[in-house]
């Protein structure tokens, strides 16, 4: 009885895993010198980020359905990968994972997406992210960036370990929380109309700069 149970056990994870792996539909790699910007253009489709060792920028794509994969294209410097699906149908899955050379600096990275989930992990950009979304979950953790930039609608938006210079984050009802590593160095500004506000931060002094902080329904805390 016991080695059936195990032999039962057995087959359904290696039949998980089997799945998982043919759910992986490309894999595309590209040299990190020839890369300067990112460009994401999404529909339905979720992004995440990896840091790895090697020279190579890695992007795998899994999904369910094969005919709406993002199209990637690399062209003066800025790496590019869009949807081609104006949404996604009941039960469809995509996911994008970007594989990020250790120690690698993007110069600008801009996001949109309509409802796909964003994580961003351990980013460092020169200049500017900025991200945007209809109705999403957003996770940014570990970012480094001179300005970020947030504008969204619907979902949640929690960003982690910021280093940023400045930044503005509006949402329409997304909760908003923002814990920063660094102290700003730049006026910036959090609004959401109706959702919650959470902010922590090093302790300012009386010239720092400001962080204006405003919500109409929701409410605010500082820790």
């Amino acid at each position: 009885m016991k080695k059936t149970i195990l032999f039962v056990f057995l087959l359904i994870s290696s039949s998980f895993l089997f799945a998982q792996e043919k759910n992986l539909i490309s894999r595309t790699n590209i040299q990190k010198d020839d890369v300067s910007e990112l460009e994401l253009n999404f529909s339905f489709e979720s992004i995440s980020t990896k840091r790895i060792y090697g020279d190579e920028i890695s992007i795998e794509i899994y999904s369910n359905n094969n005919t709406k994969l993002p199209e990637i294209s690399c062209k003066n410097g800025v790496l590019k990968i869009e949807t081609k699906a104006k949404k996604g149908n009941a039960g469809e899955i995509c996911s994008v994972v970007l594989y990020i050379p250790d120690r690698f600096i993007f110069e600008d990275i801009e996001i949109k997406t309509q409802t796909g989930n964003i994580e961003l992990q351990n980013v460092r950009v020169q200049q500017e992210i900025n991200v945007s979304f209809e109705k999403a979950s957003v996770s940014l953790e570990n970012i480094k960036a001179e300005f970020l930039g947030i504008k969204g609608i619907e979902g949640k938006f929690l960003a982690q370990k910021i280093n940023t210079e400045y930044f503005k984050i509006y949402t329409e009802k997304a909760n908003i929380s923002l814990s920063l590593s660094s102290k700003i160095i730049a006026q910036s500004n959090i609004t959401s109309y109706s959702g919650d506000i959470t902010i922590y931060t090093p302790a300012l002094g009386k010239d720092d700069p400001k962080i204006h902080v405003s919500t109409k329904k929701g409410k605010v805390t500082y820790r």
